[in-house]
């Protein structure tokens, strides 16, 4: 019994070699009562198929000050392998803001992405987190 669990749990932990990486840029904004745009850089892991967990960091600038902004995000994929066309995901996390002080949000929001299965493709994001977000970007897979 015991060796049929433990089958069972290391079934569901990918292979060094099924997980994918992920680098990009891209560029956030956010619409609150003040307007803010964070361009940034991403790194990711697709830990399986379907789930992809990133950070993304950089400056953050809102009426006149500078600050950053950083994001943790879960993201499921619907389609992670269409070598074509787009794949849309939905993704949750948290984001921090910091300029005078630190603020913390948590992050909803929809996504499509060039080819998701390709080795680069495009992104567009819209959602919620810190006032209505909305990203451009690109990334590369390997």
């Amino acid at each position: 019994m015991r060796g049929a669990l433990l089958l069972l749990a290391l079934g569901s932990v990918p292979a060094a070699a099924q997980v994918r990486r992920e680098a990009g840029l891209q560029v956030t904004a956010l619409f609150p009562a003040d307007a803010a745009v964070a361009p940034m850089a991403a790194g990711a892991l697709r830990t399986s198929r379907r789930v992809r967990f990133s950070v993304a960091a950089g400056p953050r600038w809102a009426d006149g000050t500078t600050g950053g902004r950083g994001e943790a995000l879960a993201a499921f994929l619907l389609a992670p392998g269409h070598r074509g066309g787009w794949g849309p995901y939905a993704a949750g996390g948290v984001a921090v803001d910091v300029a005078h002080g630190a603020e913390a949000w948590l992050v909803a929001l929809l996504g499509v992405e060039q080819a998701p299965g390709a080795p680069q493709g495009i992104f567009v994001e819209a959602g919620w987190g810190g006032g209505a977000r909305v990203a451009l970007g690109w990334r590369r897979r390997w």
